[in-house]
């Protein structure tokens, strides 16, 4: 078990990928805050699955390191990690973009849709 910590610590302390991932997170839980009250549509449900979301993105990358090792393929965790960046990076841009931030309309066109507007409150009472 030792020899396991010991990977994920010098894995992770030398990993600019991985305090990427941090970074993106804290920042992607803001953005999705601005956008839930811009839009006037705050939830607790969705704010608690958004945080699990990422607290789950934080924590697999150093939880797989001691796996990919052990089964000869560390080399390619870099590629894991940087498919976690990734991920991290579509939600940063979807919670930009329903902003109304600017953003190159040459990458906007290949995100979903319905996920890059802000959700339209009706004036009118549900019924």
């Amino acid at each position: 078990m030792a020899w396991a910590l010991d990977i994920i610590v010098t894995t992770l302390h030398n990993s600019h990928i991985f305090v990427a991932i941090i970074y993106a997170s804290f920042i992607d839980i803001f953005l999705g805050i601005i956008k839930a009250v811009v839009s006037k549509s705050l939830n607790s449900t969705i704010s608690a699955y958004g945080l699990l979301k990422h607290c789950l993105l934080i924590l697999i990358p150093p939880l797989t390191v001691p796996i990919f090792f052990a089964l000869g393929y560390g080399d390619y965790w870099s590629v894991f990690e940087t498919l976690v960046l990734f991920t991290q990076a579509l939600s940063l841009a979807e919670n930009w973009i329903a902003l109304g931030l600017p953003f190159p309309e040459a990458i906007a066109k290949y995100l979903d849709n319905e996920k890059k507007e802000l959700v339209k409150q009706s004036d009118e009472p549900k019924k």
